[in-house]
């Protein structure tokens, strides 16, 4: 399983130089850092190429787990907001190629300051993972879901009928409802929520979209701070 190929033991030989090169065994699924160095005979002459292999899995599987927390909340196990970007961008691009309409959804967490200050964090820290619960129950699992705040979430999916987003609302609330009539509940999960549909021949942004929609979020609190 070495690599050995002709282009670097020329540059080992040529350059009197000491080449590495990483592969993945095809026995194992290891991966290893491969090492080519010249060796000199007793009058100087280049005669052999010493070729030595370090399993370096660990570094590899720790680089995977970098990259993994780079776009994952730690609390929710859902993207965070790098992670959402980086996703929803790519669905953009394929939702621009095909001419599909694209639904985010953004929600802000109502009363978690509450909850943080009656009952303490960790209660509040609970209200957070219960809230990605009820989105995993609630969309589908092609949607891309994301944490990108402490008490913010977005959701953006393919927009498939008329009416989707309300639907899709409505089927949020009645998760949402199911939740909080469980019994022996301290607190109910409840968000605001702003809708926006992306049309493909649109300039905008999925930044753009999120402040949109966050603007639209806003305004259903405040109208739920007024009605009560």
């Amino acid at each position: 399983e070495w690599i050995r190929t002709e282009n670097v033991l020329n540059r080992v030989l040529r350059n009197n130089v000491v080449a590495e090169e990483e592969y993945q065994s095809s026995r194992d699924g290891g991966y290893y850092l491969q090492t080519m160095s010249p060796v000199q005979d007793d009058k100087g002459r280049f005669s052999a190429v010493l070729v030595t292999s370090k399993d370096i899995s660990e570094r590899h599987q720790f680089e995977d787990r970098m990259k993994t927390w780079a776009m994952q909340d730690e609390l929710t196990g859902l993207l965070n907001r790098r992670g959402f970007l980086f996703f929803a961008e790519q669905q953009q691009s394929v939702a621009k190629r095909l001419g599909r309409k694209l639904l985010l959804l953004f929600m802000d967490m109502d009363n978690l300051k509450t909850i943080n200050d009656t009952l303490g964090h960790e209660l509040g820290d609970a209200a957070i993972q219960e809230m990605a619960q009820v989105m995993n129950e609630t969309f589908r699992r092609a949607d891309i879901l994301a944490r990108i705040g402490g008490d913010e979430f977005a959701v953006l999916a393919f927009e498939t009928t008329t009416g989707y987003a309300e639907t899709l609302q409505s089927r949020l609330l009645q998760t949402v409802l199911t939740h909080n009539a469980r019994k022996d509940r301290k607190y109910n999960v409840s968000m605001s929520v702003g809708a926006v549909i992306w049309d493909p021949a649109s300039a905008e942004t999925i930044e753009d979209v999120l402040t949109i929609a966050d603007k639209l979020m806003y305004e259903q609190k405040m109208q739920k701070k007024k009605k009560k």
